[in-house]
C-alpha cells in the first residue's frame, strides 16, 4: 500500500471506536454525527506520481463537522483538556487545504497524544480536577445535538 494511503482506514476506525464510546456514554446525537463522518469520509483521492503520495480531498463541511464532533467527544471523555483541545483548534488544522487536512490532523493528534502522556507522567501525583471543563457531560450533549443537526444536513447534500 502506498505511503499515506493507509491513513484513511485508520481514521475511519478511529471514528467508529469513538462512536462506540459515545453510545456507551449515552451521547447518541454525537454518535450519529460520527457515523455520518465515517460513512462519508472524503470526496476523492489522487496520487502525486512524482512523490508517490496520496492526497485525500476532504470537503470543508466534512472537516468542520469532524472538528466539532471530535470536540464533543473529547469534552465528554477526556478529563485533562489543556493539551487535547488545542489539537483541534490550531490554525494549521482548521485552515488546512482539503487535500492536506488528514496530514495535519494526524500530525496534531500524534503531537497532542505525546504531550498528553508526558503531562500524565509529570503530573501523576497531582489531581487535575481543575483542568476539566465544567459540566462537560452537559456540554458534550449540547454539542452532540448541534453536530447531529449538521450531520443530517451534510448527509442530505453528500
Amino acid at each position: 500500500m502506498a505511503e499515506g494511503c493507509e491513513q484513511l482506514p485508520k481514521l475511519i476506525l478511529n471514528i467508529l471506536e469513538a462512536v462506540g464510546e459515545d453510545l456507551l456514554q449515552g451521547n447518541r446525537d454525537n454518535a450519529h454525527a460520527g457515523l455520518v463522518l465515517a460513512t462519508n469520509p472524503f470526496s476523492g483521492t489522487h496520487l502525486i506520481e512524482k512523490t508517490r503520495e496520496y492526497k485525500h480531498h476532504f470537503d470543508p463541511h466534512w472537516a468542520s463537522l469532524y472538528e466539532t464532533w471530535n470536540l464533543a467527544f473529547i469534552t465528554a471523555n477526556i478529563g485533562d483538556l489543556r493539551v487535547l483541545y488545542p489539537k483541534l483548534l490550531i490554525p494549521s488544522v482548521i485552515n488546512a487545504a482539503p487535500e492536506d487536512y488528514l496530514y495535519y490532523r494526524t500530525l496534531s493528534l500524534w503531537l497532542a497524544l505525546k504531550l498528553y502522556l508526558y503531562a500524565k507522567i509529570k503530573d501523576q501525583k497531582e489531581h487535575r480536577e481543575e483542568l476539566k471543563v465544567p459540566h462537560s457531560s452537559e456540554l458534550a450533549q449540547i454539542l452532540g445535538a448541534i453536530n447531529a443537526k449538521y450531520a443530517d444536513e451534510y448527509s442530505r447534500h453528500h
